[in-house]
């Protein structure tokens, strides 16, 4: 709260840049802490709603880039399933090796799940949208949706004591 806000944009970005290289998860992590600051401090709200300027007085509607970024999510994900899957785990070569050093990441695990570029492009999308529409917002704050939520963090928290009770009884 005491820093520009325009540095702490500029920070995270770098840090989500270099979570993405390094194949971190945190990049999903930041991205979403930088979503909540914009909404809650900078009141991103009403920015997204006058648009993004272009030239003088001619303003872009703000979803328009939304979705761009969640089309381009799922043309990717469309490209790397259906029509080129070879290349399905092409992307993951272009990080730096997470715990190995030097080079590229050619000795990666494909069972284990990946933060892939084309899900973060969708999400992003999609809670860009949720956080600049009055009506999806609305729609997410339908009373079922609310207990689910605030159930969801408490099977969060518990889920791995009661697995890995589960499995030292089952094992």
């Amino acid at each position: 709260p005491y820093t520009c806000r325009s540095w702490r944009v500029k920070g995270a970005i770098f840090v989500i840049i270099t979570a993405w290289w390094v194949q971190s998860w945190a990049w999903y992590s930041i991205t979403g802490l930088l979503l909540t600051d914009m909404a809650a401090n900078m009141d991103f709200k009403a920015k997204a709603q006058r648009g993004i300027k272009v030239w003088r007085s001619i303003r872009c509607p703000s979803y328009v880039v939304y979705l761009m970024i969640l089309a381009s999510g799922l043309v990717i994900q469309y490209l790397w399933v259906a029509w080129r899957p070879e290349y399905h785990d092409a992307e993951l070569i272009a990080h730096g090796g997470l715990y190995y050093t030097g080079g590229l990441n050619e000795d990666f695990d494909v069972k284990q799940p990946q933060a892939r570029d084309d899900n973060y492009l969708v999400l992003l999308g999609f809670f860009l949208f949720i956080e600049t529409s009055d009506v999806l917002q609305w729609a997410l704050a339908n009373p079922l949706f609310v207990y689910l939520g605030r159930r969801s963090l408490s099977w969060f928290l518990v889920s791995s004591i009661i697995v890995y009770t589960l499995g030292i009884r089952l094992y």
